[in-house]
């Protein structure tokens, strides 16, 4: 399971995992907050979560488009394949370029990344209603099976720096139950 206790991390386990859903054929979407967020710093993480367990011949490396970046939408694929390890989704995006996303392949996993924030930053205005749009438009290309129930995982990961933060509000999640190291499943 993730997040295992003297694992090297959250990412690194959620980037094996990210793997793993990408051999089966399924597509897995990364959330940053703004657009800045997708950046080379970024993948270069990604990339060394992943080869830092991996034998010498094992390790990935990875290519996109620089210019992708700027747009805050940003396909990152293993270098010599043809198909996208994962797509980096900036929520700062306009509405109409989240809503207009096409996928050629079912998404398995929406990992948002570091999405609490320290009292110092800001989440955006209407963060929670921003996510739900691209939230929507993801289902939408999300993995089912065969009785077309939504299989698609979302993760939101990060260090609690409070209790409190658009996305529980809105999800009326308990705050009261959560725990450090374990993990908080609901309805939502």
């Amino acid at each position: 399971m993730l997040f295992q206790e003297g694992a090297p991390g959250k990412t690194t386990d959620i980037v094996r995992y990210m793997m793993k859903q990408h051999e089966k054929g399924y597509m897995c979407i990364l959330i940053k907050r703004n657009i800045v967020d997708v950046n080379e710093t970024t993948i270069q993480d990604f990339q060394n979560a992943y080869n830092v367990l991996q034998e010498e011949d094992d390790k990935v490396s990875l290519t996109w488009k620089k210019g992708d970046m700027k747009t805050g939408i940003c396909d990152v694929y293993i270098e010599g394949e043809d198909i996208p390890w994962f797509r980096i989704i900036a929520l700062s995006n306009p509405k109409y370029r989240l809503k207009g996303m096409a996928f050629d392949r079912a998404i398995s996993l929406i990992f948002f990344d570091e999405y609490k924030i320290s009292g110092s930053e800001k989440y955006l205005p209407s963060e929670y209603e921003k996510f739900q749009e691209l939230y929507s438009t993801l289902a939408r290309f999300g993995l089912k099976d065969k009785d077309d129930n939504l299989l698609m995982k979302t993760i939101f990961a990060g260090n609690n720096y409070s209790l409190t933060d658009p996305y529980m509000a809105n999800m009326k999640i308990p705050v009261h139950k959560i725990r450090q190291g374990q993990i908080l499943t609901g309805d939502d």
